[in-house]
Order: structure tokens, then sequence, then C-alpha cells
């Protein structure tokens, strides 16, 4: 098995759970420590995942793309550290 493939599938869910706290704390950290549960309220969510968002590196052909499609996103109703999960 080449290293790529091999190591395609945890590289996936670290590139969410890197810059994604809220990610990192419901798919990581609740599932690894469940006797020791983080529940987050909305305003906690939002207040973190600023705390810890990462942005994304873009070139300026597709930085007006990125945009519409977060906004988009957003009045659809979905929080930013949903987009990003």
């Amino acid at each position: 098995m080449e290293a790529k493939d091999k190591n395609a599938e945890w590289l996936a869910e670290f590139k969410k759970a890197r810059h994604n706290a809220i990610y990192f704390v419901e798919n990581v950290w609740n599932v690894a420590y469940p006797d020791k549960a983080v529940e987050l309220t909305e305003e906690e969510k939002e207040y973190f995942y600023k705390q810890f968002r990462g942005v994304p590196l873009l070139n300026t052909v597709n930085i007006s793309e990125y945009h519409d499609n977060i906004e988009k996103l957003r009045s659809q109703g979905y929080k930013d550290w949903e987009i990003w999960a």
C-alpha cells in the first residue's frame, strides 16, 4: 500500500479538525473521552470557532467565488463552524 493511500483517511479528518475547534470537540475529543465530553452552547461554539479558526489560503482568481459560497451557506442558516466541518 502506498503511503499516500494509507494516510488519506486520517489526514482528511485531521485537516477538518486542525482549524475547527468545534469539529475537534464534537468528533475527536468527545469520541476519545466520552467520560469528559464537552457540551457547548451556540454562543460558546461561535466564540471558540472564531478564536481558533484557520483561514484557507486562496489565490486571487477564486477569492470572489469563495466569499460568494460562504455568504450563500450563511444565508441558508449554516453557522461558521458547520461550514468548515
